[in-house]
């Protein structure tokens, strides 16, 4: 989790081996604001960014398990925001995952945020629960699926942080700057340089990952085991991701509602009265 802010450790029998850090505590960044530019322009904006730069530094400095590499390249990964709740242990999503036969998984929202208007959304075809665009809050992959990301938004963005639109050749065909960790990968994908059901997948049933905003908690049945699943896709998520304001107004609800869950940000307490 790449984040600056207090998570609660997950429950061993998740078998999850945890990593937080932010990459600007260790890296100085700084981006100026040029003229036609837009987005987050704090330093966590800019810093977001990086958080693929962040993750292959973790995980190249975990302890060696293998002969050659400190994780082997085949093994899963998951990167994720911390307004999240988990329903599923390691060896789940594990399983899950190798269902999508690509090497990166994202999740689907409802809603195009930021860059994606016209023509650039006929290339998320539509699909039955309506979650058919990239959401960057939870992502699963190799080793290798998260290099390629790394390496497109470098090679790609020649101005790596503002990330430029893409022609449909992947070469940058707009002056128009966008830092917006999400808006770049969308133009990666929209562009072809980062190639669905290739390289990437969209989580569109909701199997990996539930991102909660524009979805009503109705859409939410809670299971006899006290996990909660989309009533649209008829999967039980295995993590729970409360994007945006409205979503993550709706953080306590979800985690008091998912007690067969690990919730990762400590919940205030209620006053004492």
């Amino acid at each position: 989790m790449h984040t600056n802010r207090a998570t609660q450790p997950p429950p061993r029998s998740s078998h999850f081996d945890l990593r937080t850090g932010w990459w600007s505590d260790r890296h100085n960044i700084s981006f100026r604001k040029g003229k036609g530019t837009h987005g987050p322009w704090g330093a966590g904006g800019v810093a977001f960014l990086f958080k693929y730069d962040w993750m292959l530094e973790t995980a190249g400095a975990l302890p060696v398990s293998g002969p050659h590499d400190a994780v082997p390249v085949t093994d899963p990964w998951m990167l994720v925001d911390t307004d999240t709740v988990f329903q599923c242990g390691a060896a789940e999503l594990r399983r899950r995952f190798a269902h999508f036969g690509t090497p990166l998984v994202y999740g689907a929202e409802r809603d195009c945020y930021p860059s994606c208007k016209g023509r650039a959304r006929s290339v998320y075809p539509p699909v039955p629960t309506q979650l058919r665009y990239p959401n960057t809050g939870g992502i699963m992959g190799t080793r290798a699926g998260f290099e390629l990301v790394h390496k497109l938004l470098h090679t790609k963005m020649p101005q790596f942080p503002c990330c430029h639109e893409l022609s449909d050749q992947g070469e940058v065909s707009s002056s128009t700057c966008l830092v917006e960790e999400q808006g770049c990968i969308q133009r990666l994908i929209q562009s072809g340089s980062l190639r669905l059901g290739v390289d990437v997948a969209l989580d569109s049933n909701a199997s990996l990952f539930l991102n909660l905003h524009q979805l009503p908690s109705s859409l939410l049945v809670t299971e006899q085991d006290g996990t909660l699943r989309y009533g649209a896709g008829g999967h039980k998520p295995c993590v729970l991701h409360t994007n945006s304001n409205a979503g993550k107004a709706m953080y306590p609800q979800i985690a008091q509602r998912a007690s067969a869950a690990w919730v990762v940000q400590p919940l205030a307490k209620p006053p004492s009265t």
